[in-house]
């Protein structure tokens, strides 16, 4: 086990076995795909009516930064469309389109810094190392197995957050559990909107 000279310090003690992190790192990731594929079945909704005549157009938007930017876009976008030709007529559902509008951009928001844990997990690698802290005359010392940056990812920090990460198994999967609630939150909020969208036109709620 190397000491470690580098900035950024771990949160505690890294794990002591490899399998945890590997399938720490096998949960991070399905989680996220998780939450993706119900980013992709709600763009679908609101665009085409359903995922397979969706999915060619949505697979050439590119990365995930696009598609998800272009499904917050597309709910936008309906919830504006009601907005300009309906609230007219009815007034009292126009709180509730902007408090949908701000749901909307709140839980992209919250994706977004997912997005950046999903990618410093995806491109560290595993490394044991020991590291010492002295500050106000205390010393702190933790050691053990995490995920961190590689050398060739560090270059791509400055896309993140810019800081160093040290994830042991533990902090993986509580990423991944907090995937998964925001995976839930996220589909109340698809609920909310196709219902609010449907009720306006006189429709029944529709599964996704």
């Amino acid at each position: 086990m190397s000491k470690i000279n580098r900035p950024g310090f771990p949160n505690s003690n890294g794990s002591t076995d490899f399998v945890e992190l590997y399938a720490g790192i096998g949960y991070v990731v399905s989680k996220w795909e998780h939450l993706m594929t119900r980013v992709f079945a709600l763009h679908s909704q609101l665009s085409t009516g359903d995922m397979v005549s969706n999915l060619p157009t949505y697979s050439s938007l590119g990365n995930s930064r696009q598609q998800m930017s272009a499904t917050q876009n597309v709910i936008d976008f309906r919830l504006n469309e009601f907005q300009n030709a309906r609230s007219a007529d009815r007034p009292c559902t126009l709180a509730l389109t902007e408090e949908l509008k701000r749901r909307n951009k709140s839980m992209f928001g919250r994706i977004s810094n997912f997005a950046k844990k999903r990618n410093k997990v995806v491109h560290g690698q595993i490394q044991n190392g020991r590291f010492t802290k002295n500050e106000n005359g205390k010393t702190t010392e933790y050691s053990g197995l995490y995920v961190t940056s590689s050398l060739y990812s560090q270059t791509q920090l400055n896309l993140w957050d810019g800081k160093d990460y040290f994830y042991s198994g533990k902090e993986l999967f509580d990423i991944g559990s907090n995937l998964e609630t925001c995976r839930s939150d996220f589909n109340q909020l698809g609920d909310d909107v196709l219902r609010f969208l449907r009720e306006i036109d006189g429709k029944a709620a529709v599964a996704w």
